[in-house]
């Protein structure tokens, strides 16, 4: 019997802290597959400030996650969970007999996430503007309540601290393990509470890799 492939999704507004979550899954020996991260092609191939770089980065990604999923390879990429296309993958993955683990990242606010840009790019790291990341603080919020359905496990961390696994979607059901303003004013009014028949799931919950946060 040939194994289901897994995609590991890491998710969150720019600044939440994705690309560190993958390094901490790293570190603690666990096996993602091939990464697949625009921002990292992006400053292999060019300069990351140049959009036409950036541009020739996004399609080597798209590219590259069609040859994965063609060989049912496993994958992690990271994304903001913004765009019309989004859903898309999603659904795509689903109709590839993926498993799919999702791990969204949250901030309290949109100006948490550009101080934390901010950060980054006084580290030469690239940089976001403004607008885009009020934007997408919230838009990734609302298609993470979308995405959620088609995913196998879904793992909610705020990371306005220091990361914290607050919540956890599983066979559609909401377990919410700690109370923050931010996760409970824009998400948890929206998914119900074990158990929970708005969010079901295709197929039989197994259960994946998982890493704390340290």
């Amino acid at each position: 019997m040939i194994n289901q492939p897994t995609a590991t999704i890491f998710a969150g507004v720019n600044g939440a802290g994705k690309t560190t979550l993958y390094f901490l899954a790293q570190e603690q020996g666990i096996n993602l597959g091939y990464r697949i991260n625009v921002d990292e092609i992006t400053q292999s191939i060019g300069d990351h400030r140049d959009r036409q770089t950036q541009v020739r980065a996004s399609k080597i990604a798209i590219k590259m996650r069609k040859v994965h999923i063609d060989d049912k390879l496993d994958f992690n990429q990271e994304t903001t969970l913004c765009g019309k296309s989004i859903l898309n993958l999603f659904n795509e993955l689903k109709e590839n007999n993926y498993k799919i683990n999702l791990h969204f990242v949250g901030l309290d606010s949109p100006q948490t996430a550009k101080e934390r840009v901010k950060i980054r790019v006084a580290k030469g790291g690239h940089d976001i503007e403004a607008h885009l990341i009020d934007k997408r603080y919230y838009e990734s919020m609302q298609n993470l309540l979308k995405v959620a359905p088609l995913c196998d496990e879904v793992l909610i961390y705020d990371n306005t601290t220091n990361y914290e696994l607050i919540a956890k979607i599983t066979n559609g059901a909401l377990d919410l393990q700690k109370n923050v303003v931010w996760f409970n004013n824009l998400i948890s009014n929206k998914i119900q509470q074990k158990p929970s028949q708005n969010y079901s799931y295709d197929d039989e919950y197994s259960n994946s890799s998982r890493f704390k946060p340290q």
